[in-house]
């Protein structure tokens, strides 16, 4: 894979761990529900969306999310990228908060209202929306 450089923003270089943690929610909030696509590399093909209001499931995903840790600022050598990806809209009353979960690679996570915030994807998260669009 390519080395993939990561910068430091000026918040990440100046917050300690505390401080970092504090204000690493992907998800903030309380969402009712997520509206989610399934986006496969090599097909052009997207699945989805799919709705889910179901409560357990949202705040599974975004307890799941929020426990991810942050991506420190350096170069990675990645595997190949050669999946695909999930776009992830959480839904509030009167907003909604886009996040990005890549399924190879380095398999990093961001908001897309802050990009050069990313996270490290877990197990549990592409669990999670696995599940979701199995279910469907």
């Amino acid at each position: 894979g390519a080395a993939i450089p990561l910068a430091s923003s000026a918040a990440a270089s100046t917050n300690g761990p505390a401080s970092q943690s504090a204000s690493s929610s992907l998800v903030p909030g309380s969402p009712s529900g997520f509206k989610a696509w399934h986006h496969l590399r090599g097909s052009a093909k997207e699945v989805g969306p799919l709705v889910d209001r179901n409560s357990q499931d949202v705040h599974r995903l975004a307890k799941d999310l929020n426990s991810l840790k942050p991506v420190q600022p350096g170069i990675y050598h990645c595997p190949a990228d050669v999946g695909g990806w999930y776009e992830v809209k959480f839904l509030y009353a009167a907003k909604r908060v886009p996040i990005v979960v890549t399924t190879s690679g380095c398999r990093w996570a961001w908001n897309r209202n802050h990009p050069h915030k990313r996270f490290w994807v877990d197990p549990a998260v592409l669990r999670d929306l696995g599940k979701a669009f199995h279910r469907k």
